[in-house]
């Protein structure tokens, strides 16, 4: 049996070298595939981000996708792909990890993940403290583009910011207490009087009158913005 397997070495390499080669050409169409796919969809996917990004008061952003082949195959295909950005006027577009703040970064992400949830089917979107590094205006605007990602999706967003908490359709808070020397985490949801007092204690650290004030002011102006 052996000597017969010696025998038949030679024939058996060749047929190996055969199924090699059909399987690089079937490889190859595929990453070819793959990489006429992205080209082709590369600028609807920067022009959506890029309205995406002026909605998240990134008025003059510009946004472009690289797309370089690595001459080797992965599982993603041969394509070597990179997001670059501007952010102002006369900027060339440069890595994001080069020129975003904490803040600008969690925008992007932001709008990348809008974008892609229209394409993808996912029931459910954790944001943790998405809108990091912003504030006022523009953590308004994050607010209201959850809101409406909500339409499509099951959204979760863990934040500490009143401008974003005020489009929720329900508003969880989470604490922490101690019994008998030891610390528990716990969660509750709040009715709409609990709401206000949490709003205006992340609106000024204390619950005032001129705070529940403008804690429920928030929640009106975040509801008209809406409908």
């Amino acid at each position: 049996k052996n000597i017969k397997k010696l025998e038949n070495f030679e024939i058996e390499i060749s047929n190996e070298k055969k199924e090699m080669e059909v399987l690089n050409r079937k490889i190859k169409e595929f990453a070819d595939e793959l990489h006429n796919l992205r080209v082709s969809k590369k600028e609807v996917f920067e022009r959506g981000i890029e309205d995406i990004l002026r909605l998240l008061n990134f008025e003059k952003a510009k946004f472009k996708v690289k797309i370089a082949q690595m001459g080797k195959y992965s599982e993603t295909g041969y394509d070597k792909i990179e997001f670059l950005i501007s952010t102002n006027i006369g900027e060339e577009p440069k890595q994001i990890k080069e020129i975003a703040s904490g803040g600008e970064k969690s925008r992007i992400m932001l709008a990348l993940k809008a974008f892609l949830s229209e394409y993808l089917n996912i029931p459910i979107i954790v944001f943790d403290e998405i809108d990091a590094g912003t504030g006022g205006e523009t953590a308004f605007a994050v607010g209201k583009l959850l809101k409406k990602l909500s339409k499509k999706h099951q959204v979760f967003a863990i934040t500490h910011f009143p401008q974003v908490a005020a489009f929720a359709d329900h508003h969880y808070k989470v604490y922490k207490y101690t019994k008998n020397g030891e610390t528990f985490t716990s969660i509750k949801k709040l009715n709409f009087t609990e709401r206000i007092e949490e709003l205006a204690r992340m609106i000024s650290g204390n619950v005032t009158k001129k705070s529940k004030m403008s804690a429920e002011e928030l929640i009106n102006e975040a509801q008209k913005s809406n409908s």
